[in-house]
């Protein structure tokens, strides 16, 4: 499961925060990432993100590094995975196929019946 913060919801939002979680629920990466732009204050209410929070964060190239071979050939389960494989595509060279959780598990499914997918 990857999960994205961003700085805001359009297609040149830029990702702050990722957290990679492995099936088993266990967090095998969280990490902040420094914006070249603004946090705006209407994002910063939904995700609590505030840029002193990210001034000494790594740049997203730093953190790609790190994040890249956790996807490569995964098949990566997001929240909103149109929104985050749009935001990926502009930041890597080659994003993983990205399915959205959303769809994929309907509202009210107990979440153990969703775990090792």
């Amino acid at each position: 499961m990857l999960d994205t913060e961003t700085t805001g919801t359009r297609s040149d939002a830029e990702v702050i925060q990722f957290a990679v979680l492995h099936p088993s629920r266990t967090t095998v990466l969280e990490a902040c990432v420094r914006p070249q732009g603004d946090v705006p204050a209407e994002v910063t209410a939904i995700h609590g993100l505030i840029e002193e929070m990210l001034r000494d964060a790594p740049s997203y190239d730093v953190v790609h590094r790190t994040l890249e071979p956790l996807l490569t050939g995964k098949r990566v389960m997001c929240f909103n995975a149109a929104f985050d494989a749009c935001l990926l595509r502009h930041t890597a060279d080659d994003p993983p196929r990205a399915t959205c959780a959303a769809t994929t598990f309907p509202p009210g499914v107990p979440r153990r019946s969703q775990e090792g997918v």
